[in-house]
C-alpha cells in the first residue's frame, strides 16, 4: 500500500496542533492514540482510502463525543463542539442560544452552531471550508487578519525557543514547571521572558474566572482537594466538580496567588507563534540536549520537503555520523532512544522495535566512549520489557522478528561485534521468552572472560588495535 494515506493520517494526528485539538475538545490522550491507531487499522485493511481520512477522523470524533455525552445531531460538519481551552478567555455569548463562549471559539459547545467570526489561530484545523469574518454581535471584536507575530524581532533563535516554550508552557501549565530552571538551558530568565511576551502583546493580565479553568485542570485531584480544604469547601465530587467549585467560591485574587505567575493567559497573537513555531515543540519534546543551533539549521533546510519526524531522525543520524568519527559509542547508541521516542510518538511500531534491538544490540557489545569496558554490561529492563510489548502486541512471528534483528544490527556502525548474530538472536529469544533478565546477563559475561577489564582508544588507529586483539581472544 502507498504511503500517502498514512502520511495523511501522521500530519493530522501528531504535533502541536493535533495535542491542543484533543484538549480542546474535552478527549483524552487515550483518545487521541486510539483515533490514530484506527485510522491506521482502517487504512491498513482498505476500509478507507487516502482522500477519505478526514471523513474517517470526523466520524471517529463524533462516536467518542456522543459516548461522552455532547449532542452532535445538527450539521455532522459541525463536529468541533468545544473550545474549553485556555486560548483568549474573553467571555461573549453565542448569538443563537446565549451561551457563554471564548472568542475565539468557531463553535458553541451548547448548541454547536457557528459562532460567525473566525481565526487564522482556529484549531479545527481538519475543515478546509472558509469563513467570512463577520462580526457577531459582542461588544468585543477583533481583526484576526492582521498577524504582527513576524513582526516581533527576536535577538536570537535560542530567546526564541525559549518565549514559545513560555508560551507552549502557559498553553498547557500540565506539562512542565514555568521557573527559572526550565529556561536555564536557554541563557534567560522566566521574568526576562514572561516581560518580553507582555511587551509584545503574546500574553495578557487581563483575566476573568473563566481563565482559570485550564489551569486549574491542570492540577491533580488531590492538589484540588488540598487547596479547597484549605478555604473550607466541600471536597468531594470527581475533577469537574472540584475545579467547577473552585471557580465559583474565590475570587480572583485568590485564584491568582494559587496560581501565582500562571495566571497569564495567551492572546491570539501567542498562540499564532505556538502554531508557526511547531518545530519549537517538537525540539524541546525529543531534542532538548542536542544543539539548538544546528537543529534550526537543519530545519531550515528541510522544513519544505520533510515533516518534523523526518527532520528529527536526519538530525540525530547527522550526531550518530559525527559520534562515529569520534569514537563516542555510548553517546552513538543514545541517539537510537531519540529515534524510538519519535516513533513512539508517531505510532510506527516496526521502527520502535528496530531502534531497541539496535539499543539492545550496542548493550550487549560494551562499546561506551572510547573504551570498551567488559564491566558496563546492563540490560535494561526497560528496553527488553519494550522489545517483549512490541513482539507480543503486534505478534510478531520468530522468523519475522530474526529478520528485524538482522537489519537492525547489519545497520549498525559499531566496531566489531563481541558476539555473533545467531548467539545474539539467541539471547533475544530467551528476553522474548521471559526467563530471568539477571541470568541472561550472568550468561553473556561469561563469553566475555577471557577478555580484559577495559580497553581504552583515543584515535581509529588504537581502535583498530582493540578489534584486532579482541577478535584474538574471542574467535
Amino acid at each position: 500500500m502507498d504511503s500517502v494515506g498514512m502520511d495523511k493520517i501522521n500530519d493530522l494526528t501528531e504535533g502541536p496542533l493535533f495535542d491542543e485539538f484533543i484538549k480542546a475538545t474535552g478527549l483524552t490522550s487515550d483518545d487521541a492514540m486510539y483515533l490514530k491507531n484506527q485510522l491506521i487499522d482502517d487504512y491498513n485493511n482498505y476500509r478507507i482510502n487516502a482522500d477519505s481520512v478526514e471523513d474517517r477522523l470526523n466520524e471517529l470524533v463524533n462516536t467518542i463525543l456522543i459516548s461522552k455525552g455532547y449532542d452532535i445531531s445538527l450539521d455532522p460538519e459541525e463536529k468541533f463542539l468545544t473550545y474549553y481551552y485556555n486560548q483568549e478567555y474573553t467571555l461573549m455569548h453565542c448569538t443563537v442560544c446565549g451561551n457563554p463562549i471564548l472568542y475565539n471559539d468557531n463553535y458553541c459547545s451548547k448548541c454547536g452552531s457557528r459562532t460567525q467570526y473566525h481565526s487564522n489561530t482556529s484549531l479545527g484545523f481538519f475543515n478546509d471550508r472558509k469563513t467570512n469574518n463577520i462580526p457577531d454581535n459582542n461588544t468585543i471584536q477583533e481583526d484576526f487578519s492582521n498577524n504582527i507575530v513576524n513582526e516581533i524581532m527576536f535577538d536570537d533563535n535560542v530567546f526564541k525557543y525559549a518565549i514559545v516554550t513560555y508560551l507552549n508552557i502557559l498553553n498547557d501549565p500540565s506539562s512542565d514547571n514555568l521557573d527559572d530552571n526550565t529556561f536555564k538551558y536557554y541563557n534567560t530568565t522566566i521574568d526576562d521572558v514572561k516581560q518580553f511576551s507582555l511587551d509584545n502583546n503574546l500574553i495578557s493580565e487581563s483575566v476573568t474566572k473563566e481563565n482559570f479553568l485550564s489551569l486549574a485542570n491542570g492540577l491533580s485531584v488531590s492538589q484540588l482537594k488540598q487547596i479547597l480544604s484549605g478555604y473550607k469547601i466541600d471536597t468531594s465530587g470527581d475533577k469537574i466538580d472540584l475545579i467547577t467549585r473552585l471557580i465559583d467560591n474565590l475570587n480572583i485574587t485568590n485564584l491568582k496567588k494559587i496560581f501565582d505567575t500562571r495566571a497569564y493567559i495567551l492572546t491570539s497573537q501567542g498562540l499564532n507563534l505556538i502554531i508557526d513555531n511547531p518545530q519549537i515543540y517538537f525540539y524541546n519534546k525529543f531534542l532538548k540536549t542536542y544543539s539548538l543551533e544546528k537543529f534550526q539549521q537543519l530545519y531550515q533546510e528541510n522544513k519544505d520537503t520533510l515533516n518534523l519526524s523526518q527532520i528529527g531522525l536526519l538530525y540525530m543520524n547527522n550526531y550518530r555520523k559525527e559520534y562515529a568519527n569520534k569514537l563516542k559509542w555510548g553517546l552513538y547508541k543514545n541517539t537510537y532512544y531519540v529515534d524510538y521516542n519519535i516513533f513512539k510518538y508517531t505510532n510506527k511500531k516496526n521502527s520502535q522495535l528496530l531502534s531497541l534491538l539496535k539499543i539492545l544490540t550496542c548493550d550487549i557489545n560494551l562499546w561506551e566512549d572510547n573504551i570498551l569496558d567488559k564491566n558496563s554490561l546492563l540490560l535494561a529492563p526497560a528496553i527488553t520489557n519494550n522489545i517483549c510489548k512490541i513482539v507480543y502486541d503486534e505478534k510478531i512471528q520468530l522468523s519475522d522478528l530474526k529478520e528485524f534483528f538482522i537489519k537492525a544490527v547489519d545497520s549498525l556502525e559499531i566496531p566489531v561485534l563481541l558476539l555473533s548474530k545467531e548467539t545474539m538472536f539467541q539471547y533475544l529469544i530467551k528476553i522474548i521468552n521471559k526467563e530471568p533478565l539477571d541470568k541472561i546477563q550472568e550468561e553473556i559475561k561469561e563469553k566475555y572472560n577471557n577478555l580484559d577489564s577495559k580497553y581504552l582508544f583515543d584515535n581509529l588507529t588504537q581502535q583498530q588495535e582493540v578489534v584486532y586483539n579482541i577478535n584474538t581472544l574471542i574467535n
